[in-house]
């Protein structure tokens, strides 16, 4: 118990900008507390044109960065990686390389969050709290961690978030149908801390169910909507990563103030298309026109091509996609 309480102090001095309330310093001194993380990093990273899990975040794979953070805190007793089966042996070699010393499992990613999260639940001793985190978050700090454990264990589930500020609109079949309340919506984030024995009970009903769901908590809202669920206010440099543009906003938090102008890239872009018979273009039926740059040619006959066939800034955009490692223009089309 001593030796606990005093590494858990030196600990809290030791960090820098910890920002640990004093009703929290008191919380690293109970001796009954265990608490488990579930870190997904299953995802295909569609929107990111490859594995975001595995793309470098200044020297680090991007999910090493998450599991660090979880490592360093003095409340996580063990880490569960869910994890692609068919990267298994990628994924558990940069463990070893990063010497990761927490994870105690690993389990296979399913096909939708909640059979990947339930896969990692299984692996989870029984416990006081259970966090559930997105690998794609790797700026997560000591005080989200800490705020949500603690608001878990004494109320049921908690959750990080941001209160939205754009106006959200319900729309149905192009039109909107209803304007919701700014003031009581919420931008669910990662970590989500729910206390073990309801996250066990809650999976299970998702699961025998046949249940869909997004975030964790949303598991406890289906199972018991009477179990309160905390809101613990999300840091703004914990953002997931699911756009190249999110990658550079990460490495300006972690010290490079300036990414886009200090680092020089360039990308390649081409595109062509084949122009329109004489016949094609004189068809009365025909209103396509020639479109180079945005400018519109009359006189000339136009491409052959499903869009306006600009061909200059099609090129431009394909240059820029390639340059910052995004997808191919056609995954916007």
């Amino acid at each position: 118990m001593f030796f606990h309480c005093l590494f858990c102090f030196l600990h809290f001095i030791a960090s820098e900008n910890r920002n640990i309330y004093i009703p929290e310093l008191f919380f690293y001194f109970m001796d009954s507390l265990s608490s488990y993380v579930i870190v997904g990093a299953g995802g295909k990273g569609e929107r990111m044109g490859c594995n975001k899990q595995l793309l470098e975040l200044e020297g680090k794979p991007v999910f090493i960065r998450t599991l660090e953070a979880f490592d360093n805190h003095p409340l996580i007793d063990g880490i569960i990686l869910v994890r692609p089966q068919e990267l298994k042996d990628e994924f558990h070699s940069l463990v070893d390389k990063f010497k990761i010393k927490k994870v105690i499992a690993e389990a296979d990613a399913g096909k939708e969050r909640q059979f990947s999260m339930y896969n990692g639940l299984q692996k989870v001793p029984k416990c006081s709290v259970v966090l559930f985190h997105n690998g794609a978050n790797p700026l997560v700090t000591d005080r989200e961690i800490t705020e949500t454990i603690k608001e878990a264990y004494n109320k049921g589930a908690a959750v990080v978030a941001l209160p939205v500020k754009d106006t959200i609109k319900i729309v149905k079949d192009g039109k909107v149908v209803k304007t919701l309340n700014r003031s009581e919506l919420w931008a669910m984030q990662t970590p989500q801390a729910i206390r073990y024995e309801i996250a066990l009970k809650a999976y299970e009903f998702v699961i025998k169910n046949n249940l869909s769901i997004t975030d964790d908590v949303q598991a406890v809202e289906l199972f018991d909507n009477s179990i309160p669920i905390s809101i613990v206010s999300a840091a703004p440099q914990n953002i997931k990563l699911t756009t190249p543009l999110d990658l550079i906003i990460a490495k300006s938090y972690l010290g490079k103030s300036q990414p886009a102008i200090n680092e020089f890239v360039y990308g390649i872009g081409e595109d062509s298309h084949e122009f329109q018979t004489i016949n094609e273009h004189l068809d009365a039926s025909n209103e396509k026109h020639l479109v180079l740059g945005g400018v519109t040619i009359t006189r000339e006959m136009s491409f052959k091509a499903n869009s306006d066939g600009d061909v200059v800034l099609h090129a431009v955009s394909r240059a820029i996609l390639s340059a910052i490692a995004g997808p191919q223009i056609d995954y916007f089309a």
